[in-house]
Parts: C-alpha cells; sequence; structure tokens
C-alpha cells in the first residue's frame, strides 16, 4: 500500500501536467476522450485521465460518452507517472548489522546528523487529436510534463519538510499541521 505522500506526489503531477494541456479546437466541440493507451488499471492513472477531462471541461469542450457522436476523438498517452527519490547523507551512518559472537547479528538503523530525502513526482502526458468522421490529423498537442516535490531536512536531531503538495490553505485552522507533517514523514518513505 502506498502511503500519502507517494499518492499526494503522483496526483500533483498529474495536476500539473493536465493544467499545461491546450486542446485549439472550436470552443463547444463535441470530444471523446480516448484512453486506450493509458494503463487504467492503475489508480494515478485514472485520476490523471480525470485531470485531462476536467481541463477539457475547463476549456469549454463537450466531453460526450458515444464516440460515434463525437466531432473529435483526443487520444491520450501516458509517458510517465512516477516517483523519482534522491536520499543524500552527508553525515551520519547507514543502517547497519553489527555481529556478536554466539547470538548473531544486532542491527542499527541509520542514523543521519546531517542528510536529506527528496522526492519528486512527474507526469507526461501527450495529446494527439483528430477528427471523428474522416480519422485525419487535426494536431498532435506538444507532451505536457508536470512536477511535484517533498524534501526531508535534517540537521542533528531537527527534521523539517517543504513540498507543494498540500496548499496552506487546504487545512482547517483547528488541524495541527504538524500532524498532518508527521503523516507524510512517518508513511515510510
Amino acid at each position: 500500500m502506498r502511503t500519502a505522500t507517494e499518492q499526494l506526489l503522483l496526483s500533483t503531477a498529474a495536476d500539473h501536467a493536465a493544467s499545461k494541456l491546450e486542446f485549439n479546437l472550436p470552443k463547444h466541440n463535441k470530444v471523446f476522450l480516448d484512453t486506450q493507451y493509458f494503463d487504467t488499471s492503475s489508480p494515478d492513472a485514472k485520476y490523471a485521465i480525470g485531470a485531462i477531462r476536467d481541463q477539457l471541461l475547463l476549456q469549454s469542450y463537450l466531453v460526450i460518452m458515444d464516440k460515434q457522436k463525437a466531432d473529435s476523438i483526443i487520444e491520450i498517452r501516458l509517458g510517465a507517472l512516477s516517483i523519482n527519490q534522491d536520499k543524500t547523507r552527508w553525515l551520519g551512518l547507514p543502517d547497519l548489522s553489527v555481529p556478536i559472537p554466539l547470538s548473531g547479528n544486532i542491527p542499527i538503523p541509520e542514523i543521519i546528523l546531517l542528510g536529506n530525502n527528496k522526492l519528486e513526482g512527474i507526469a507526461k502526458i501527450g495529446v494527439t487529436i483528430y477528427d471523428a468522421k474522416e480519422g485525419k490529423l487535426v494536431s498532435v498537442v506538444e507532451p505536457a510534463y508536470g512536477f511535484s516535490r517533498f524534501s526531508e531536512w535534517k540537521v542533528l536531531l531537527l527534521s523539517w519538510t517543504d513540498s507543494d503538495l498540500i496548499p496552506k490553505n487546504a487545512r482547517d485552522e483547528h488541524e495541527s499541521p504538524k500532524l498532518h507533517e508527521r503523516l507524510l514523514i512517518e508513511g515510510g518513505l
């Protein structure tokens, strides 16, 4: 099971990529969203499809479910929807296993005195638009890229995070921001 941080990294990157898509069709055009080149078995891909559908609707296109009634087919493909991790330890010790005679090994967890853990969500979405009746190419939209970030910094026993995953105004006034940060950090990344 993925952590909330991982889910937010992927969905935020998908939102950012989808928001950059410009379809350049006549407004109020009836469009069919063809998702055959998306791996729809992934909940992340399904979220990305929804973000693209949102953009179509925001740009005043009529998204219809019947391909036969469409003016244009918008074929979308997913080039990437993944997370990169860069864990840097400038001062500290990695996980160790210390052998103890006649007792076996004692594991010693990683100790970070100075370091950071950077996670970056990346999404790449490509779009081809063709005429629904004649099958002629209308346009190929430049691939849209979206990025999201989460960083945890550690200096001695202090740690803090920086991210673009949760907007500042998303939390209720009575909720503790520390609780949200702990849930993101302790999620197991």
